[in-house]
Parts: C-alpha cells; structure tokens; sequence
C-alpha cells in the first residue's frame, strides 16, 4: 500500500509542475486514509517522504504540515517529546509564513498534545487561539473542516474540567 501512495505520489508529480495546492491536497488525504487504516509506521514514512519534497521545492508551508502531521502521528502512539519537538520545529517555521490554516492546526496539535497529558486548561486556552486563527481563514470547506475538529476537541476538554453544560454545545 505505502509503495502504491508513493509512488502515485511521485506520478503526480512527474505529470506536471509542482503545484502547493497539490501537494496539500494529496498529502491530506493520503495521511487521512493510512491514519483511519492505523499504519502509523506507513504514515510516518509518508510525511517524512513529503517533507523531504517540501524541502527541496523549499516549499514552507508544505514543511509546517508535515512537522505537524509527524507530531500528531507521534502523539498519537504516545510519543509526547517527539511530538513536541516536532511541533516546536513548525512553530519556528510559521514565523516566516502568514497563514490563518497552519496557525489553526498548529495551536489545535499543541492543544490535543496538551489534553492527552492531562492539562486540559491549556488545551482550552490553545484551542481557543486555534478558533481564532480559523475564524480567518477565506476558504469555508477548509474552515468548516478544521472547525469540526476544533469543537471536538473543545467539548473533550471542557468535559475533562467539569464544564460538561458547555461542552454540550459543541
């Protein structure tokens, strides 16, 4: 399966020139699939495979999602440093980028992070910085995705800090 999307991966490239909106599209659905089907081995190789792309297109914002997708993928399998480290690595590239979208799924990773942990009042404060961002993003399929996640995440959390009226609106 992972040499099949590899391999489509580098079709699709080959066909044409580089195209960002691709390669975020691809990606995504790619790291979406193999994270339902529980590869996380495959999924890991996958966004490193992308990052190395992103790389040398020098392509940042494909960079920041792959360091976000690795850190929710280590997160995931209860790697919490490595999941860190890699979200601390996309913070300091995010500073060189302006968009609403990677600042949303950064601050919504930190705050997921810090849920499972068990700091669940920072993961409302980082959640709510991740509404914040998504509120300008233009794109209202891209919104309307990341806007269910984020809610998600937000009733989760309230929950865990005995705020469950709240939680029942989201």
């Amino acid at each position: 399966l992972l040499l099949f999307l590899l391999c489509f991966a580098g079709s699709a490239y080959s066909q044409g020139a580089f195209s960002h909106q691709k390669f975020d599209d691809i990606l995504l659905k790619k790291t979406e699939s193999l994270r339902i089907q529980g590869d996380y081995e495959s999924l890991v190789r996958l966004n490193k495979d992308y990052l190395n792309l992103a790389e040398e297109k020098n392509y940042k914002e494909g960079i920041i999602l792959c360091y976000i997708n690795i850190s929710n993928i280590s997160s995931t399998i209860g790697n919490y440093k490595r999941g860190l480290s890699y979200l601390f690595l996309a913070e300091k590239e995010l500073k060189e980028v302006n968009s609403p979208v990677l600042k949303a799924r950064l601050y919504q990773e930190r705050a997921q992070l810090n849920g499972v942990i068990g700091l669940y009042k920072s993961a409302l404060d980082l959640n709510t910085k991740g509404l914040y961002y998504l509120k300008n993003i233009p794109d209202q399929e891209k919104r309307k995705f990341y806007l269910y996640r984020l809610y998600a995440n937000r009733a989760d959390f309230l929950y865990k800090v005995n705020k469950a009226d709240s939680a029942y609106i989201y």
